[in-house]
């Protein structure tokens, strides 16, 4: 990841918000059986080892953990020019669909109530419904235009985002083969951070959540992108994980 030497790309396997709905849902389905990468310990999924983190760990290796806290310590007040400032900003984004600005908007709601919040964090959230990532993987995509008008709308500029939340999938593929389609996600993943940090300079770190359960969505009434259909969201944590290891 020699393009990535100056940000780190970090898993959140927490979600703490309401399970996202793409479609009429039917509880009573059976639930998959798959193993969450978290709940390995030892075990392999089709040959695969488990865990957030290479060798089956879910806690960052010492170096990615160093990597870090090297990106924090290059975070700054940044003016509209990108130089730090006592009077800047840093700007935090979220990236993604419909269910992710959903839940942007919560971690919004609850960072207000943070004592100790810095007054110079502004929370931006850019996702928009419907956007897949093969949609966002050039910095001249119309998902990007809409970003910056949102920033503008705000007063901020792109030189003052230094991180980023992302939780997205390609929604134009319903690609369901291991490991071929999480390892092709992981592709996209690459594209979306390359464009990520030509569009912010300033970039030093990416926080990445991997989807919600989906297999409660009742297949002939979905109707959102067969990208977003079980066991998909599965495989997309699967693509996170090797994305960190690659």
């Amino acid at each position: 990841m020699s393009h990535f030497v100056r940000y780190v790309v970090a898993f959140s396997a927490s979600i703490l918000f309401t399970l996202p709905v793409i479609a009429q849902k039917d509880c009573s389905l059976p639930p998959s059986g798959l193993i969450p990468l978290t709940d390995f310990e030892g075990q392999s999924y089709r040959g695969f080892i488990g865990g957030l983190y290479p060798d089956g760990m879910n806690t960052p290796p010492l170096a990615h953990s160093a990597a870090l806290q090297a990106a924090r310590h290059r975070i700054f007040r940044r003016d509209a020019s990108g130089t730090p400032s006592q009077n800047g900003a840093i700007v935090f984004i979220g990236v993604g669909a419909s269910n992710p600005r959903t839940e942007f908007n919560r971690l919004m709601q609850i960072s207000d109530t943070f004592a100790l919040r810095n007054p110079a964090l502004k929370l931006v959230n850019s996702c928009i419904g419907g956007q897949g990532i093969q949609k966002m993987n050039s910095p001249t995509d119309n998902y990007w235009k809409q970003a910056q008008k949102t920033l503008d709308s705000m007063g901020l500029n792109a030189k003052q985002v230094q991180v980023v939340w992302v939780e997205t999938d390609n929604t134009q593929t319903a690609d369901t083969l291991f490991p071929r389609a999480p390892q092709s996600l992981m592709d996209d993943f690459r594209a979306l951070f390359t464009t990520l940090k030509d569009l912010y300079p300033n970039l030093q770190i990416i926080y990445c959540s991997a989807r919600t359960y989906s297999g409660y969505i009742k297949l002939a009434d979905a109707t959102a992108g067969r990208g977003l259909l079980h066991p998909r969201d599965y495989y997309n944590g699967w693509s996170i994980k090797w994305m960190i290891e690659r």
